[in-house]
């Protein structure tokens, strides 16, 4: 005699688990084929932490993975590090107070991008991302610095540096910045842009003289006409024409435009001048 097998209904609160159990393995295996695709198609970097993509999903972000970030600047590294840590795709997995320490960050444990400085002591920014690019090519460099002149912003990108802010940038675009230099798209300030853009389209095969450049250099503290040709001995009308070729080989009209653009490419200095009247 054949009896009959009693079925047991599972209970809606286990079903309920079962469900969620069978959505949460769905979703971390498509997640990490997404990851992997991601990857190997587009080289979107892989998270800086294994399991960070499983961090992400347990958050309840939409993030797929976290960048794994490298802070290096003298001061103030831990307002950048509370800025950045409410990025939910966003992990500062170090700091480092001058470059060396930023490469040794970087030889210890997987690093998406650096965050950079550039006047650091014992080894400054410049050097570093050189120095970055050749030991650990696949990490991006996005320097975040005050300085925006061309003795700066040149050798930086020069050296190998992604991208190129300046400390005041709002929050929404250092954010967008790092994301950016993560997939290898470069981004610049507006200041630094336009920089680099005057610097292009000035003459670069035309060099100032050592008299223009003595000539600008007392037109940037403050002195007229008169006053310069008194105190170089020379004519107005000498000076004058000093400016002209200045202005021609500067690419610029006025004497404002040509001192800014002189100590932006570190043509002058004004530290420690001395006035004509000495």
């Amino acid at each position: 005699m054949l009896r009959r097998l009693s079925t047991t209904p599972m209970r809606p609160s286990n079903l309920l688990v079962a469900q969620l159990l069978i959505t949460l393995v769905a979703t971390v295996v498509a997640t990490g084929l997404l990851v992997a695709v991601a990857h190997l198609v587009f080289g979107i970097p892989l998270p800086a932490h294994p399991l960070g993509f499983l961090v992400a999903i347990a958050a309840g972000t939409s993030a797929v993975f976290a960048l794994g970030l490298v802070i290096a600047a003298v001061a103030p590294r831990a307002r950048l590090r509370g800025v950045l840590a409410g990025e939910p795709d966003m992990e500062v997995v170090g700091e480092a107070g001058h470059g060396a320490e930023a490469l040794a960050r970087v030889a210890a444990q997987p690093v998406d991008v650096v965050l950079m400085d550039l006047r650091m002591p014992t080894m400054g920014g410049v050097e570093a991302i050189g120095a970055m690019r050749r030991v650990a090519p696949a990490v991006r460099v996005l320097v975040l610095t005050t300085f925006d002149t061309d003795r700066d912003v040149l050798p930086a990108i020069e050296a190998g540096a992604t991208g190129y802010l300046l400390k005041d940038t709002p929050r929404e675009e250092l954010f967008r910045a790092v994301r950016a230099a993560a997939a290898g798209q470069p981004l610049l300030a507006p200041a630094v842009a336009a920089s680099l853009l005057r610097r292009v389209r000035a003459p670069v095969d035309q060099p100032l003289s050592a008299r223009e450049v003595e000539v600008l250099g007392l037109v940037a503290r403050g002195g007229s006409n008169k006053e310069i040709a008194r105190f170089l001995a020379v004519s107005e009308a000498t000076v004058k024409t000093h400016l002209i070729h200045i202005f021609q080989k500067l690419g610029v009209a006025d004497r404002t435009a040509a001192v800014t653009s002189a100590l932006e490419r570190g043509i002058i200095r004004l530290e420690g001048a001395c006035g004509m009247d000495q």
